[in-house]
C-alpha cells in the first residue's frame, strides 16, 4: 500500500511537461524545466513565485555552474544560462546529425554532468548515456537506450544509476562509477517495474544512499534501498509525476515535477505545477558543474 506525504501546489505557474527540479541553496530557489514548453522556470523558495524564460529549443537538463548560472541541454545543444540578463549562449553541441534530443540529467561530486539523450519521436534506440567534463565535450557512455531517464550518482558507493522509461523497457540500471577518472563498468539491472508500477522517470538520492524515483503514469514514487530492496510507495496527487528533487534550508523538503493532463475528479488538478512535500528523510544537495571559466 502506498503511503501519503500530503503534497501540495507550489508554483503559481504550471508547465506542459515538467522535469528536472534543480534546489539551489544559495538563492533559496527552485529552477525546473517544460520540456514541451521549451520554457526554463525559477521558483520561489519562500512561496512559490515562479519566473519563466523562453529556451531556444526542448530544453531536457539543468546543472548549477558556481557562479549562479545554469548550464542547459536544449535540443543536442549545450547552452549556458546567464540568470542576469536571461539569455541562453551555446557552448557545445553533441556530435551527432541523428534525431535526438537531451533528456534528464545529474552532476557528480566530481562536478561532472551526466546526461541522457533520446530519439525525438520516441520509437528508436537511438538514446545513451553521455559523460560532460570542463571540455563540454560529451563523451558517450551507455548506447542503445529508448528514452534515458533516472540520472543519479551516489558517489559514496561509485555508483551511476539510470533508466529506461520507455513502455517496451520500465528497467533502472546501476553500474560503478570511478569519480577519479569518470570511467563506468557494464550496467546490471537495478529495478525492474511491473505495468502496476508504471514507468521509471526521474530520480534522486537522500542522504542515506536511497534512489527515489517517479512512477510516471501511475501517481508514485518509489523508493529502493542501495541494495534493490523496494523500500516505499508514495502516492502523489498526479498520475503522471516526472522527477523528484530534495531542498529546502535543511534538505527535507521533496519537490516534484509532473506532466500536465486533463483532471479527472480530484486527480491531476494540480498536473504541471511544481509539488512540495515535507518528508521524513534528508536528501543531498546537488553537485555544482565544473566548466571552464568564461573568457
Amino acid at each position: 500500500m502506498a503511503v501519503w506525504w500530503g503534497f501540495r501546489r507550489f508554483s503559481d505557474l504550471p508547465a506542459r511537461l515538467g522535469e528536472a527540479p534543480l534546489w539551489s541553496a544559495a538563492e533559496e530557489r527552485v529552477w525546473w524545466i517544460d520540456i514541451e514548453g521549451a520554457q526554463l522556470l525559477a521558483s520561489d523558495g519562500d512561496g512559490g513565485r515562479t519566473d519563466a524564460w523562453p529556451a531556444p529549443g526542448p530544453i531536457g537538463c539543468l546543472a548549477l555552474l558556481a557562479d549562479g548560472d545554469l548550464l542547459a541541454g536544449v535540443g543536442t545543444g549545450l547552452y549556458r544560462f546567464d540568470r542576469r540578463s536571461g539569455r541562453f549562449r551555446e557552448r557545445g553541441r553533441l556530435d551527432t546529425t541523428a534525431p535526438i534530443r537531451f533528456n534528464d540529467g545529474a552532476v557528480d561530486a566530481a562536478g561532472r554532468f551526466w546526461v541522457g539523450a533520446m530519439d525525438r519521436d520516441n520509437r528508436a534506440p537511438l538514446g545513451g548515456i553521455y559523460r560532460i567534463g570542463k571540455d563540454l565535450v560529451p563523451v558517450r557512455v551507455v548506447e542503445g537506450l529508448l528514452t534515458p531517464n533516472g540520472l543519479a550518482v551516489d558517489g559514496v558507493r561509485g555508483r551511476l544509476y539510470f533508466s529506461d522509461s520507455h513502455a517496451s523497457v520500465r528497467t533502472v540500471w546501476a553500474c560503478d562509477c570511478d569519480l577519479a577518472s569518470g570511467a563506468v563498468g557494464e550496467r546490471r539491472v537495478f529495478a525492474r517495474f511491473g505495468e502496476a508500477d508504471g514507468r521509471p522517470d526521474g530520480a534522486a538520492l537522500d542522504a542515506e544512499g536511497n534512489y527515489w524515483i517517479a512512477a510516471t503514469d501511475v501517481g508514485r514514487l518509489l523508493c529502493f534501498a542501495p541494495d534493490g530492496r523496494l523500500r516505499e510507495r508514495i502516492a502523489v496527487p498526479v498520475s503522471h509525476p516526472t522527477k523528484p528533487a530534495f531542498g529546502g534550508r535543511d534538505l527535507a523538503t521533496l519537490f516534484l515535477t509532473s506532466r500536465r493532463v486533463p483532471p479527472a475528479g480530484t486527480q491531476d488538478r494540480d498536473s504541471g505545477f511544481l509539488l512540495i512535500a515535507g518528508v521524513p528523510r534528508s536528501g543531498r544537495l546537488e553537485s555544482l558543474f565544473r566548466c571552464r571559466q568564461e573568457k
